[in-house]
Formats: structure tokens, C-alpha cells, sequence
């Protein structure tokens, strides 16, 4: 069985999908299938579909949906060579049931290794492997996470957390790429991220950084006034440290820019680089 929430959500088992059109079987198959053969619990399971309203006959209609999904599993095994019986794959076990998913594929857990695997690389610095793993890892997604379920606490906060997820490792892809010397094709992906999350300070940074590098220092310039004008008209915020501290080292043209690590030093360092270009100010 092969499950795949990173986009449309989509269970195979014997090259058939198993996702019901109805909403509410929809979401228990998401619960379950996302829960790793781990047993979800009948209060659980009533609080995904019916928040804290749940109807009087909330356990007789769980295991109505319960059926309807076993039926699924059986029909998707109806020409195999071996019978299967559904209630060894959707199985209720205690006070709650578990999805059996056998040896097959979880999107999420692939998404979850190989990002784990990038990040290690990066912090070993090997560049190379980092953005081919982070690379692998994004390129499981399909679209937004469980994208055609109706999604109560636990899945959102899931959904929540692989959003979260896919948006540090767009940022890790492309502080590697300039680590790497690639700011030029970073360029347009940044482009495009930054005009999506306009008060994403790491990816605007990533963005003046790959702009300067490219000789475009005017540009990079005014996307530094542009972010700290939004931060101030939405938030009420005055200059950020890092982009002050970025932006006055473009006004010198400090050699850090050029640097591997230009972007955690700015991130991380930037009240003390500031104060290194005090006098740079306009």
C-alpha cells in the first residue's frame, strides 16, 4: 500500500486507489494512513471529523466509514492470487484502529528522511549532496499537503508542519546553490519566492545577496528599502537588523557578500555587522 499526501491525497494498494469520494471517509483513510501503523484512538478520530461537535451517533458512524473502507480494501484485492481480508489492513485494535501499510511507501516519511539526510550534509558542508538531497525531498510534492481533505486538528497541524517544512528547505536549497556559486540560476526561483512570502526576511536576504553577486547592486538595494518599507506599513516595524546590516555592506561593497557564508553570518551576526558599518548609513 503507497500513500501519498504531498499533494492530492492518493492511497494505492494493488494499483488501485482506495481514497473514497465522500468527505468523511476521505479524512478518517488521511488519519489513519498518515499515522504510520500506528493505532489512532476513537476519541482521536471523532475529534479530525467533528472538532468538539461531534453527533450522538459519532462511534456507529466511525464504524460505518470504517466498513466503507474495508469494502475499498477488498474490492482493490478482488484479482489477486492470494485473498486479503480487509480487517487485516484496517484493523480495530483496542480503543482505536490502524491502517496496516505492509512494505509500501509513505511520501511524507521519504520527505522527512531525505530532508533529515540534507540537512546533515549542509552541516557537514557537502554542498553537492545537500542539494541533491534537499532537491529529492521537494520534489515529492504534487501540490499542497492533503490538498482534497477536509482536515481536522491533527491533520492540520501535519499540514501545518510539512508547509513549514517545504518552505526552510526552499531556503536551504538556495543558500547551498549560492554557497556553490549557482546565484545566477537561484535567481529567478528567488524572484518568485519572494514576491509569494513578501515579509520572508531569509528568502529576501538569500534574494539581495544573489542580486549583488550578479552585479545588479541598484536592484539589491531596493529590495532591502522595499522589504523594510512593507515591514514598517503592515507591522509597524522599524529597520530589521540583518537587512540594515546587508544593506550597508552593499553601500561598501564589504567583502563578506562574496563570502560561502555570507547568508548565516548576516542572519545570524547582523547586529554586529551592523555596528560595523555605522557610519555607512545614508
Amino acid at each position: 500500500m503507497d500513500t501519498f499526501a504531498l499533494g492530492p491525497f492518493t492511497v494505492l494498494d494493488s494499483g488501485k486507489n482506495l481514497v473514497p469520494k465522500a468527505a468523511k471517509p476521505r479524512t478518517l483513510l488521511a488519519l489513519l494512513g498518515s499515522s504510520g501503523g500506528n493505532i489512532v484512538s476513537s476519541s482521536t478520530i471523532i475529534s479530525e471529523l467533528w472538532d468538539d461537535r461531534p453527533p450522538r451517533t459519532a462511534t456507529t458512524t466511525v464504524h460505518t466509514y470504517v466498513m466503507q473502507l474495508r469494502r475499498l480494501i477488498r474490492a482493490a484485492h478482488q484479482s489477486a492470487a492470494e485473498p486479503v481480508d480487509p480487517k487485516d489492513v484496517l484493523r480495530r485494535d483496542g480503543s482505536g484502529y490502524l491502517l496496516a501499510p505492509g512494505a509500501g511507501r509513505y511520501d511524507v516519511a521519504e520527505h522527512d528522511r531525505l530532508a533529515a539526510e540534507g540537512h546533515r550534509a549542509a552541516q557537514a558542508r557537502d554542498c553537492l549532496t545537500a542539494h541533491a538531497r534537499l532537491t529529492d525531498a521537494l520534489n515529492l510534492w504534487r501540490g499542497p499537503a492533503f490538498a482534497d481533505v477536509q482536515t481536522g486538528p491533527r491533520l492540520s497541524a501535519e499540514v501545518t508542519r510539512l508547509e513549514e517544512s517545504r518552505k526552510m528547505l526552499l531556503e536551504r536549497r538556495l543558500e547551498i546553490e549560492l554557497r556553490l556559486g549557482r546565484h545566477q540560476d537561484a535567481l529567478g526561483d528567488l524572484a518568485g519566492l519572494t514576491a509569494e512570502h513578501p515579509f520572508h526576511e531569509g528568502l529576501h536576504a538569500l534574494y539581495i545577496i544573489a542580486l549583488y553577486r550578479c552585479g545588479q547592486r541598484t536592484r539589491a538595494l531596493t529590495q532591502c528599502d522595499q522589504l523594510r518599507a512593507r515591514m514598517a506599513d503592515e507591522f509597524g516595524l522599524g529597520p530589521l537588523p540583518a537587512m540594515s546590516a546587508l544593506r550597508q555592506a552593499i553601500l561598501v561593497n564589504d567583502s563578506i557578500l562574496d563570502e560561502d557564508e555570507a547568508y548565516p553570518l548576516f542572519m545570524s551576526r547582523s547586529t554586529e555587522l551592523q555596528a560595523k558599518h555605522v557610519g555607512a548609513l545614508p
